[in-house]
């Protein structure tokens, strides 16, 4: 029979293992974003070009600033949520200005043939600082879709497994 110290090991032992879990899984979508970021920064210049061409939404001025910026807000939103620590922020801004030129040095390269663009590089920024300030009223909603989705996928602990696993 369970003691009120033995039941609270087991909950925490739950709670750890859900939460493990839960910080593997926000990697995970952090990672996958990155790399997506990468693939549509990186295109070569033709492939954007035919974007270009098929869509109304590239004649707004400056629309590719807000398309820059907005991917580097969900950057810094997802790996700020990946994170932890009281000065994770500091790594997501530090990691987004490093991200936010090498994706313009690499534009630059003659393989991918695009232009290296400073505002462009500004716009990437500007995201990742607005994706570190917005986290905070994010957070709340980011929890209920995340809960949402660990009752699909089963990120909490698994049905017929223990809650405590055996040391030794």
């Amino acid at each position: 029979m369970l003691n009120h110290q033995g039941l609270e090991h087991v909950v925490e032992a739950a709670a750890d293992e859900s939460s493990s879990r839960l910080h593997t899984f926000r990697l995970v979508i952090a990672i996958l974003w990155s790399v997506m970021m990468m693939v549509m920064c990186w295109l070569p210049r033709a492939i954007v070009r035919e974007v270009k061409d098929g869509s109304s939404w590239f004649d707004i001025p400056h629309f590719d600033k807000v398309i820059h910026g907005a991917i580097f807000v969900g950057f810094a939103l997802l790996w700020m949520r990946a994170g932890s620590g009281r000065l994770r922020w500091l790594w997501v801004l530090a990691a987004g200005v490093l991200f936010a030129g090498l994706t313009e040095v690499v534009q630059g390269l003659p393989v991918v043939g695009r232009d290296a663009s400073f505002a462009d590089g500004l716009a990437d920024v500007v995201g990742v600082l607005l994706g570190i300030l917005l986290t905070p009223w994010i957070e709340p909603m980011a929890r209920f879709m995340e809960s949402l989705i660990a009752k699909r996928v089963g990120l909490g602990p698994r049905r017929g497994e223990p809650l405590v696993r055996e040391s030794g």
